[in-house]
């Protein structure tokens, strides 16, 4: 009892459409005419529908993430490189501020310490000493007559001797002492563990192989020198006692080494 309407033939989702002949016909050619082909329903079903739309916007997302991704991996390549180069310009500022730092504490012309270059040396020698109780020895040393020498022979003669004393006394100095050019020709040394009998004859064999020096053979080079051992007192009582002794070896005859006791 199935209603005539429903026992027809259905053509859902139809895909392909082939017209043949009947089995009867004789080998030959025919001439179909097709007037019409009428499509009911949807083309796409909806479910289909739903799915690409869910593909689609799957797709755009996915493309989305992908470019997102892209940009991000392009920023931190960026990011990368420039912090590469700011890394790269710490380091070249780091190295110009180090030899900054050390020509501010040394004297352009001997390539020993300045005034404020042994005066680190003398703070932290200092702080030694408290700790250890080990003496600090200093010696103060004038180059003899210098204005006359610069005078006679001209500045760059006198700069060639403040440049063989200086380099005589690194030679002549232990690693663990310090030289600084105190000011115009006067040289500081700073000589920790060391007495002031141990003092004097460094300062001692320093005027020897000062006096020894043969500069162009223009004139005679000498120099006097002050030494004195820290005791229980200030960097500047230290080194005014160093620079008393200093004036006394001058007033002296030069040339020679006083010790401040």
């Amino acid at each position: 009892n199935v209603p005539p309407q429903d026992t027809h033939a259905e053509y859902n989702d139809v895909v392909y459409l082939e017209i043949v002949s009947g089995s009867a016909s004789p080998p030959g050619d025919y001439r179909f005419k097709l007037h019409s082909i009428i499509w009911e329903g949807n083309l796409i079903p909806r479910e289909q529908w739903y799915l690409g739309i869910i593909v689609a916007w799957l797709v755009i997302v996915f493309g989305i993430l992908v470019f997102r991704v892209s940009r991000l991996k392009s920023a931190i390549n960026d990011h990368n490189a420039r912090e590469r180069d700011l890394q790269k310009l710490n380091r070249i500022l780091d190295i110009k501020s180090r030899h900054f730092e050390k020509m501010a504490r040394t004297d352009p012309l001997t390539g020993v310490s300045n005034r404020a270059g042994i005066s680190d040396v003398l703070v932290r020698e200092i702080r030694s000493h408290i700790e250890t109780a080990h003496p600090l020895t200093v010696i103060m040393l004038d180059i003899d007559h210098f204005k006359p020498i610069n005078d006679t022979h001209g500045h760059d003669y006198g700069d060639e001797v403040l440049i063989k004393v200086a380099r005589a006394l690194v030679e002549t100095l232990r690693t663990s002492d310090a030289v600084a050019r105190w000011g115009g020709e006067e040289f500081l040394l700073v000589c920790p563990n060391t007495s002031l009998q141990n003092g004097a004859a460094l300062a001692e064999k320093l005027r020897e192989r000062i006096k020894a020096l043969g500069i162009g053979g223009k004139c005679r080079i000498s120099a006097s020198f002050g030494v004195a051992t820290l005791g229980n007192e200030s960097i500047d009582q230290l080194i005014k006692r160093v620079d008393e002794a200093l004036y006394r070896a001058k007033q002296n005859g030069r040339d020679r080494v006083e010790v401040s006791q």
